[in-house]
């Protein structure tokens, strides 16, 4: 015979206890997950309210945190319109950190990004000389920069940015033309120092070059003496010069008269020749023998180895 499973076993009362156990064991465990839920909510925890102004809302929704140094101590219930029409933010704030919030602190609204992201609330500053914000009371808000106004702000960043990105442009044209200037400098130093290997050469030719200019100076008396005499042998020339020129006239003269001179002698030797007793004497007459050198001639002998020459016309002129 088969056997019978065990729940068929028990009793009516024991199967509604079972029962009971299976409903309320989840009830107990959601009851759990609950309270640690509220524990980490804080919703048992005694808050109060203080409030502040916004020119818009920038992204705040009710349940969004509130810090203090990274901490959160509260979160945003509400937001309304105030009588001005600008925005109030009612923010619920936990009772244990009242001290943390003063009425010199600030309530500094932020994003995560500039134009989106999540919106955040921070209590900044503070000292402990300034009172508590009373419940109901209001805190000074910081807004974020508006994203028409962050763009007016980059405007100017930019142009800054373009000037410096220019100026850094013409650095680098100048780091160029330094670069030039170097290479040029570096040519010439290389040029200069070729030109200080060839120096001792030109010192040697320099040495030289100044001995013969001592000895150049050394002979200049030598050469103003000489010079000197030149120029007074050029003034003796001169007076020659200008001496002769006054002779010049007078040769012709001089020569004619010595001329007329030995025509005359002539004459009157050959007169005398034909004179007695000269004549006899002349024929008598016989030239010394000479040894070995020469012999002397008489006037008669002459003429035979003497041809007459026939005057000339410019000689046979009579006196002027």
């Amino acid at each position: 015979m088969a056997r019978m499973h065990y729940s068929h076993e028990l009793s009516l009362t024991r199967i509604e206890q079972m029962v009971g156990v299976f409903v309320l064991l989840p009830v107990v465990v959601l009851g759990i997950i609950l309270l640690v839920i509220a524990r980490g909510e804080s919703l048992f925890a005694m808050k109060y309210e203080i409030r502040m102004n916004l020119s818009q809302a920038y992204g705040i929704q009710p349940g969004t945190e509130v810090f203090v140094h990274g901490l959160q101590i509260g979160k945003v219930k509400q937001l309304l319109f105030n009588d001005q029409g600008r925005v109030e933010v009612r923010l619920q704030m936990l009772e244990k950190f009242r001290g943390k919030v003063r009425e010199d602190s600030l309530a500094v609204v932020s994003k995560s990004a500039v134009v989106f992201g999540e919106t955040s609330i921070a209590i900044e500053g503070g000292t402990t000389m300034a009172p508590e914000v009373p419940p109901d009371g209001f805190i000074v808000a910081i807004e974020p920069a508006d994203p028409k106004e962050f763009l007016a702000g980059i405007k100017p960043l930019v142009e800054q940015a373009t000037q410096t990105l220019v100026r850094v442009q013409k650095m680098s044209e100048d780091v160029n033309e330094i670069n030039t200037t170097l290479g040029s400098l570096r040519n010439t130093l290389t040029h200069l120092e070729e030109a200080t290997a060839k120096l001792p050469a030109l010192l040697d030719d320099m040495k030289k070059v100044t001995s013969l200019a001592h000895q150049t100076v050394e002979e200049m008396p030598k050469i103003v003496m000489a010079a000197n005499n030149i120029v007074t042998d050029m003034d003796d020339i001169r007076v020659v010069t200008k001496g002769l020129s006054g002779l010049e006239h007078d040769i012709p003269y001089i020569a004619r008269s010595a001329k007329r001179t030995l025509d005359d002698v002539e004459v009157i030797i050959r007169g005398a020749k034909q004179t007695f007793p000269i004549s006899t004497m002349v024929k008598r007459g016989q030239p010394m023998p000479v040894r070995n050198g020469a012999r002397s001639l008489r006037f008669d002998q002459l003429n035979r180895y003497v041809e007459p020459t026939e005057p000339s016309e410019e000689l046979s002129l009579s006196y002027d």
